[in-house]
């Protein structure tokens, strides 16, 4: 049985390019397969990208406000299929 690598970050915010630049390099050093976001901290419909081509599927919940947000990142060699419900 393969294991998966579940890994969480309290970002406190997202919305600089700085802070998005730490996060990616504590992901590539994290070596995560599924990563989750606490408090993002994104406005909903203004979620920056976060460029990173070990995960495939970014999955963004945000709020008229920008003091809450969740993320989930999976990894591309997660066999993950999205079903809408």
């Amino acid at each position: 049985m393969a294991s998966i690598n579940l890994t969480t970050f309290n970002v406190r915010g997202l919305n600089t390019p700085q802070k998005r630049s730490q996060v990616i390099t504590l992901l590539r050093k994290s070596k995560s397969d599924i990563c989750f976001f606490q408090e993002t901290h994104f406005k909903f419909g203004k979620v920056p990208s976060l460029p990173l081509s070990t995960f495939k599927y970014w999955y963004y919940s945000s709020y008229n406000k920008a003091a809450r947000g969740t993320s989930i990142a999976i990894a591309k060699h997660i066999p993950f299929e999205h079903i809408l419900t």
